[in-house]
């Protein structure tokens, strides 16, 4: 079916990317501007982020999402989510400006798929309706990928993207993430595996915000 066969596309394409193949970065973004004006591909990055989006709010609210027990289909979408997201990061690295402000507009269409904003508003329900303090594996797994994605988003500078990310809620999001010696010492808990990872991930972020 057609989601298989661009899920597999997608698969290849990380594969092709990985390490930051600017040869392979170009011709692909030639290639979605002169070969793809109805944003064909970048909708199906937006379908498949927003459907794992939809999916994490319905096992929130049904509380699968949240707590220690994860449903399978909890997991998978958190999966699948970090999955695109690391796509897009393999977009961007290298501080691809041509791609780093594609993701987030594509000048003279009619429908703009904005990639960069669909990441902060996953990564402030993250924040807001899981609870960094409660983040499981996988959905550690998937904040540390968002994180990564925006920083890649705004290194270079991308100036458009950095203002995008700083006058949005994920400011607070990182503020979850990188709490103050002080809060940390009043939390009292052990350090969960991969949490240092994402703070650490958190603070180059910020630094990206302020380049």
């Amino acid at each position: 079916e057609v989601g298989s066969l661009q899920d597999d596309a997608l698969e290849l394409f990380s594969e092709l990317l990985n390490g930051g193949n600017t040869s392979v970065q170009d011709t692909l973004l030639q290639e979605l501007k002169l070969n793809d004006g109805e944003s064909r591909f970048l909708s199906h990055l937006h379908q498949r982020l927003g459907d794992c989006f939809r999916g994490m709010r319905e096992a929130c609210t049904r509380s699968q999402f949240v707590g220690s027990d994860l449903t399978p289909e909890a997991k998978l979408h958190a999966e699948n989510a970090a999955q695109t997201v690391r796509f897009m990061q393999l977009m961007c690295e290298g501080h691809h400006t041509d791609f780093q402000n594609f993701l987030r507009e594509q000048l003279g269409r009619p429908k703009q798929i904005n990639l960069v904003q669909q990441s902060v508003d996953v990564l402030c329900f993250l924040s807001d309706a899981v609870g960094v303090a409660k983040f499981r594996s996988c959905q550690n797994d998937l904040a540390l990928q968002l994180v990564r994605f925006l920083s890649e988003a705004c290194e270079g500078p991308c100036a458009l993207n950095q203002e995008l990310i700083s006058h949005s809620n994920a400011i607070s999001a990182i503020n979850e993430i990188v709490p103050s010696k002080r809060r940390h010492n009043k939390a009292m808990r052990p350090m969960r595996p991969g949490e240092l990872d994402l703070r650490a991930e958190a603070s180059i972020l910020l630094q990206a915000l302020l380049e």
